[in-house]
């Protein structure tokens, strides 16, 4: 039997296990960009694995042999699956045992066409979740994530941690506080995207370091990608989930001889300011 990791960048279930049989017909794949690294971990009872990479559109085969990496500390094997791609087109992945083959569709796109994605890097303190995070040999591995969506700044909450008491007057004093900001994760768009990924992005955040888009990012206390049907019988859907990332005012570094600005903004307010 072959069990994919739940953090891998390949999704390799069927297609029943995210439609039903009443459905609208609908088809997804993910999309990466050139350079997006892919990797996918499993375990299997067979010695070797052959893969089979088939660019579609191009009609080009590689085959090739998967990895095998060992957690060093509990000496349990893993095989991996780990490469990036120059050329764009749609492909179809598939991991070949003695009696069982699992297949995966994706598709690489131009950098154009992820502009409204989220992007998920992602690794873990320790091995756990029967993934290899960490080995002597290649060092920390991290796992990659692409799909549709985004965090808008209109939909973040200010939030606040403080404590307080009241002296023998009833009057309240603050002692400390901590304020914070939550972010909205909308994993989707207006087409939206399978059940699956609310799953996959739910157990990413289970990890230690999960970068979203670059930036480092925490779910916000127990949130849990949250489901949102676009319609009837209709099998993709949008996510929302409460997320942390840090709120300090980046500086952008610029020449020191060129003016900073703010491009049409500090247009727009000079205008509206001469106006009044």
């Amino acid at each position: 039997m072959i069990i994919i990791s739940k953090f891998s960048s390949l999704y390799f279930g069927q297609r029943y296990e995210w439609t039903s049989p009443h459905d609208t017909d609908k088809c997804y794949l993910l999309k990466y960009k050139t350079g997006d690294v892919i990797r996918v971990q499993f375990t299997g009872s067979d010695n070797y694995y052959e893969i089979k990479k088939y660019n579609i559109d191009k009609n080009e085969t590689v085959t090739f042999q998967a990895d095998i990496i060992y957690d060093d500390r509990l000496y349990k094997r893993i095989f991996e699956i780990l490469f990036y791609e120059t050329s764009f087109g749609l492909y179809e992945l598939s991991i070949i045992g003695t009696s069982e083959v699992a297949t995966s569709y994706f598709r690489i796109v131009e950098d154009k066409e992820v502009e409204n994605t989220l992007f998920f890097s992602a690794t873990h303190r320790k091995n756990e979740y029967d993934t290899i995070f960490y080995d002597s040999y290649q060092g920390q591995r991290r796992f990659n994530f692409r799909c549709e969506g985004g965090i808008c700044p209109g939909d973040k909450k200010q939030a606040l941690d403080n404590k307080t008491f009241r002296d023998q007057r009833f009057v309240a004093h603050q002692t400390t506080a901590e304020a914070y900001e939550i972010s909205m994760l909308t994993a989707g768009s207006t087409i939206g995207v399978p059940q699956w990924v609310g799953n996959r992005i739910n157990h990413i955040f289970n990890l230690s370091d999960v970068q979203v888009n670059g930036i480092d990012t925490i779910r916000s206390d127990a949130s849990t990608p949250e489901l949102v049907k676009l319609g009837d019988y209709y099998p993709l859907y949008v996510f929302k989930m409460n997320v942390e990332q840090s709120d300090d005012e980046l500086v952008v570094t610029t020449n020191k001889d060129e003016p900073v600005t703010n491009g049409d903004f500090n247009n727009d307010f000079n205008n509206d300011f001469n106006n009044n």
